[in-house]
Order: C-alpha cells, then structure tokens, then sequence
C-alpha cells in the first residue's frame, strides 16, 4: 500500500509538472501588464493541437460501477449508479492516474483507451484527502 501511494504521490507531481509546461506553452502565465487585465497572451499557432496530439493517446475514460454506502441500518437498499470520469497513463505498466472520487464506493471499475472497449481495472491506491487514484490494468492492455 506504501509503494501505491507513492507512486500517487510521484504520478501527482508529474501532474502538476504537466499543467505548468501546458501553461507555459500556451501562454497563460505571462509577467506582462496583459496578465494582470486577463487578456490571454497570444498562443504559436499549433501548440495546442501539438499538446492534444502528444497527451490524447494516454488520456482515458473510467466507469465504475457505484453502490453507495447505505446510511441508516433500516430502508431500500442502496441502488446501484455509475460513476464516470478520466484518468491518465502514467507508465507502460499499465497504471492509470483519476480522481479518487470517480472510483469511491465502487465495486467494479473499467477503462477505455481512445475507441477501445471498455476493460477492467483494479483500484491499487487512494488518496482522498488529495482525491487522487491509483488504477491497473494489463500490461498488454495499456500498450495498444
């Protein structure tokens, strides 16, 4: 469980990493007098489409499938719903990064690269204080 946090905690600053490279790419933060007014900076052109095309390929949808704790010990039964959201691949080992709160409570979680089918992926880690997750899948899987 240390090692998975860990790795969390590794893919969160990688995250951060990554915004602040696509801010810097694209302009947003500048230390000029159009920053401080909220104009937007002027932007390359292509640089946003360079970013999606370079990150697209390891973004991924994630299902689960939810039961809500239920709250009180008399009543209906929790009903089933689903929960969606993204993630991202961190390595080729097949982790996936996602919000905690996409996977709490769930008892079945799937992943969907680009227009693949939908795959099963195990919860290795959580950190709900910083609502981050850790997912799984095969090897093979992550590497199509």
């Amino acid at each position: 469980m240390k090692r998975a946090l860990a790795v969390v905690g590794s893919a969160a600053v990688v995250a951060l990493a990554i915004v602040g490279l696509l801010t810097l790419a694209t302009g947003v933060l500048e230390d000029d007098a159009s920053s401080a007014t909220g104009a937007a900076a002027p932007v390359e052109p292509g640089v946003i489409n360079r970013i999606y095309d370079s990150a697209s390929p390891g973004v991924v949808f994630i299902q689960a499938e939810v039961v809500p704790r239920q709250r009180a010990p008399i009543g209906p039964r929790p009903r089933r719903s689903v929960s969606t959201g993204t993630g991202f691949v961190i390595d080729d080992e097949g982790r996936i990064l996602t919000n905690a709160h996409v996977v709490e409570d769930a008892r079945r979680v799937r992943v969907r690269f680009s227009e693949s089918e939908l795959v099963d992926a195990t919860v290795t880690g959580r950190d709900a204080a910083n609502d981050l997750a850790l997912l799984k899948v095969g090897r093979s899987v992550a590497r199509r």
